[in-house]
């Protein structure tokens, strides 16, 4: 293993990557405010990228220094190192899930657990044993056998993120799209040096390049978000249009809601809170059968990517339930209620936008 290195080098480049994670920080800070299970992750993320970003000078500062301190000092930057950069790869792929609204399973959950509670586990034998690292009579560091099981657990992680993705969206067709590139590009590219070039550090500022891939995609997928509800708005519904013909699969189900009273309930909470509520409510009846659309006012939209009866009256009596529990806690004069109207189409064949405007007239009608 070399032992030369550039300590001066080291920490101008990972300076750089703190300054990129803090100001990505600030300028996100509204993030924070919103308590989602993406949110949460990402910000996480954030934290161990920056996290890497410290820990990775650190392990380098006392290298070749003599002494007990300085021993323990290695030991113990390095191992928070080991441990960052896993965590980094586990809420990368708790964020995608979170993202895609397709929770991990139990199992996915509990195998993620097992490889970095054991990697956590061989990093505290190895201050007694050096199993992954060994620091010799010098305090100059040097990989071992184990060093090669943590690489399976970061890029092993990686992999299963990409695995992930594409059954996603198999599943969920364009409403499970996320630019993947973005985060594994850099993440894979400083990995790699860093795996094969000992003394280039590049890996921590990679991962943090590729957190500001994932900010901004996310910040790009703004321009199809309502601002009032967090959900998708009638941009994504033109979106949609455009690129029918890739869409799989593209048999579908659009089931358009109205809610009555709307602007009196809504009026009566606090604001953009019921709309929010509401918004939620959506969510979790749809799943990961499709997704969610405000199209204006009291109009929403659910896309289902299934025409089967199941699937569309599942959809409809998870949301009936949560209307129910809302109705139950409601505060408010108002009682909650919606009309809708479904429709299966096929995105090859139809005209979504004029089976859209059919559905707002039929609507329209009821409600008149």
């Amino acid at each position: 293993m070399p032992t030369n290195f550039d300590l001066e080098n080291i920490f101008i480049v990972n300076l750089f990557g703190c300054l990129l994670i803090c100001l990505l920080l600030l300028t996100s800070r509204w993030r924070f405010k919103d308590n989602s299970e993406e949110n949460k992750n990402l910000t996480i993320l954030m934290i161990c990228s920056l996290s890497n970003c410290i820990a990775d000078p650190l392990s380098y500062l006392f290298i070749g220094h003599p002494g007990h301190f300085a021993r323990i000092f290695i030991a113990v930057s390095t191992s928070w190192l080991y441990v960052s950069i896993m965590l980094t790869s586990f809420y990368w792929l708790r964020f995608l899930a979170a993202h895609l609204k397709s929770p991990l399973s139990q199992l996915h959950n509990g195998c993620l657990f097992v490889a970095i509670a054991s990697g956590i586990f061989l990093l505290c034998i190895n201050f007694i044993e050096p199993l992954s690292f060994s620091l010799d009579d010098n305090n100059f560091y040097h990989r071992e056998t184990f060093y090669n099981y943590f690489l399976c657990i970061d890029y092993g992680i990686l992999i299963d993120s990409i695995i992930f993705y594409f059954c996603t969206r198999l599943r969920g067709g364009v409403f499970k799209s996320f630019p993947l590139w973005a985060y594994l590009l850099p993440a894979i590219i400083g990995g790699s040096v860093q795996t094969f070039f000992y003394g280039n550090s590049v890996l921590s500022v990679s991962l943090a390049i590729s957190l500001a891939g994932i900010l901004v995609s996310l910040q790009n997928e703004k321009l199809f978000r309502d601002q009032e509800s967090g959900l998708y708005n009638r941009n994504y519904l033109n979106f949609l249009q455009r690129v029918s013909a890739k869409i799989r699969p593209t048999k579908m189900t659009a089931i358009l809601l109205t809610v009555h009273d709307f602007r009196k309930i809504n009026l009566s909470f606090p604001q953009n809170s019921f709309i929010q509520n509401f918004a939620q409510m959506l969510k979790t009846a749809v799943g990961d059968r499709g997704n969610s659309i405000h199209c204006d006012g009291d109009e929403f939209l659910i896309l289902i990517t299934s025409q089967e009866n199941s699937a569309i009256e599942n959809c409809l009596q998870e949301l009936q339930s949560e209307i129910d529990k809302f109705n139950f806690h409601n505060a408010s004069p108002y009682l909650l209620a919606i009309d809708y109207d479904i429709r299966p189409f096929d995105f090859s064949q139809d005209s979504f936008i004029q089976i859209l405007q059919n559905q707002e007239r039929k609507l329209f009608n009821i409600t008149q």
